[in-house]
């Protein structure tokens, strides 16, 4: 019985320890604060797009879409500072003159990391003789399609190549 009860202790201490560990607060949001972007409806008039702004208390900040009348279609609104932005959104898509409200989404990509050296075996080992020039080091080929010859080491420690 003890035995049961210190190998079940122990898988107990080893799963807390696999679980990652998450912060309290949480992710930081993946939308900019204080910011909702507003589709109205075709049509929507402009005491329709000023009530639906004063709903939130929001202010046009960028048209990014006109109506066929000049108004705006698509638009980038201002929340007051501090805002909830999902409370702002269901509010928004509750109005008539509303297509579609969503946040100002961020969308980033990750760290660039720059490589003028080719990483691919195959290309290393001179088995992508098709991508070999006349001038590429250590493989050359004057019927490639000269990719490789672009000023660009092919191997890594490799010399720099010449165009010609």
């Amino acid at each position: 019985m003890k035995r049961l009860a210190f190998a079940s202790l122990l898988v107990c201490m080893i799963a807390a320890l696999w679980i990652p560990q998450t912060d309290a607060a949480g992710p930081a949001p993946a939308f900019a604060p204080d910011q909702v972007v507003i589709q109205f409806r075709e049509g929507a008039t402009a005491a329709q797009q000023q009530a639906t702004r004063g709903r939130v208390r929001a202010v046009q900040r960028q048209v990014l879409r006109r109506q066929g009348t000049g108004l705006a279609r698509l638009e980038l609104a201002t929340l007051p500072a501090g805002s909830n932005v999902q409370a702002a959104i269901a509010t928004l898509q509750g109005d008539p003159a509303v297509e579609f409200a969503e946040p100002n989404w961020l969308y980033t990509t990750g760290p660039v990391t720059p490589s003028a050296v080719a990483n691919d075996r195959g290309y290393q080992n001179g088995s992508h003789w098709n991508l070999y020039g006349d001038k590429t080091t250590p493989y050359a080929n004057q019927f490639g399609s000269q990719a490789g010859k672009r000023g660009r080491p092919t191997v890594p420690g490799a010399r720099r190549s010449t165009s010609g």
